[in-house]
């Protein structure tokens, strides 16, 4: 038996498709969020490079490690910061206990 396919089905689904993209309507504005965040938490400092005095002296090697270490302080502050201003925004998160 040969399938067959019935107009209203496809009525239905053309006149779904055309009306979908209307559902706001013209005179309905889309919602938009009035979050901005403060400036700190959008600047990230550059990943320090490790010095080609690093491979020959232990000293520099010291201060390159230790340079990288108070970066990714730097950074994990940023989160932490950021975490605190989206729960005082009323953002339900668990930003994790350490």
């Amino acid at each position: 038996m040969r399938p067959v396919t019935f107009p209203i089905k496809c009525l239905l689904l053309a006149s779904v498709c055309a009306l979908a993209p209307n559902c706001t309507g013209p005179d309905k504005p889309r919602p938009t969020v009035a979050l901005s965040p403060p400036a700190d938490l959008l600047d990230r400092a550059p990943e320090p490079a490790m010095p080609v005095e690093a491979l020959t002296s232990e000293e520099a090697y010291e201060q390159a490690r230790d340079r990288k270490v108070e970066w990714g302080r730097a950074n994990a502050a940023v989160i932490d910061r950021a975490c605190a201003w989206l729960k005082a925004a009323g953002v339900a998160l668990d930003c994790g206990a350490r």
